[in-house]
């Protein structure tokens, strides 16, 4: 289903250009004597300069492990080199390398079967899937299906109350305490859909941590309108753990 490969690439310390442009005169910020007058010489001009430069399409949103992110990484080596900034990364140079891996799906084998025994029951194309996923595997057990129902946790709920967290306003999924799911093939078909994207993915992240420690064999999100984005290959530093999800339509 997917296909993992192996990159590495450069990543750039650029903490210290970040630090640099973000001290603007308007903040009005107490400096040492040693640092103010470096700070003077960066201007709002000059800040819109960089970030414009680095936020443009030629940097094609930078996004690690891509080409968009070495361009990125070269400017701003190049403006440390300008700077005078003595190189303290790998072999004399402003980069650090990290192990990095990606994972590609190939959509000609791709596809989510439901199976009992031997017989395909239901077979779901990889072009209404969508979401991120990092390898390929396989889930036995009967099949759940959860049709959640969110209830508002306020902020100054019962402490120790799941869902009261940071004094924010959550989301918790009620009924779902007594319920053995560990080895179960979720279903969850959420409530209405909302036409706010960002509730209706408030909604969706509140079921998967409820979920966690269930030992669901698999969770999947149905939905009734067409999925956008596709199924995608997820990058990272190959760090184990994490559920396995996916959604379609």
């Amino acid at each position: 289903m997917h296909q993992p490969r192996s990159v590495v690439r450069s990543l750039l310390a650029a903490a210290a250009l970040a630090a640099a442009i973000s001290v603007l005169p308007a903040q009005q910020q107490a400096l040492a004597a040693d640092r103010a007058a470096g700070a003077a010489t960066v201007d709002v001009a000059q800040c819109k300069q960089w970030l414009g430069t680095l936020a443009g399409p030629e940097f094609e949103g930078r996004g690690t492990g891509q080409p968009g992110f070495e361009k990125a990484a070269n400017y701003v080596a190049a403006h440390f080199k300008a700077l005078g900034l003595e190189a303290r990364g790998e072999n004399g140079t402003y980069f650090q390398h990290v192990p990095w891996s990606t994972t590609a799906v190939d959509a000609a084998k791709s596809s989510l079967q439901f199976l009992a025994g031997d017989k395909t029951v239901l077979t779901i194309p990889v072009d209404r899937l969508t979401g991120t996923c990092s390898a390929n595997f396989d889930a036995t057990g009967d099949v759940v299906l959860l049709r959640p129902k969110l209830v508002t946790v306020e902020p100054n709920a019962t402490e120790g109350e799941q869902g009261a967290r940071r004094g924010r306003v959550t989301q918790k999924v009620e009924g779902l305490d007594g319920v053995d799911l560990k080895g179960k093939v979720v279903v969850v078909s959420m409530p209405d859909a909302t036409a706010d994207r960002a509730a209706a993915a408030m909604g969706r992240f509140s079921v998967i941590r409820e979920l966690q420690g269930k030992e669901c064999a698999v969770v999947l999100f149905a939905q009734k309108d067409a999925v956008t984005g596709g199924l995608r290959g997820r990058g990272g530093m190959a760090r184990g753990g994490g559920n396995r999800a996916a959604a379609g339509a």
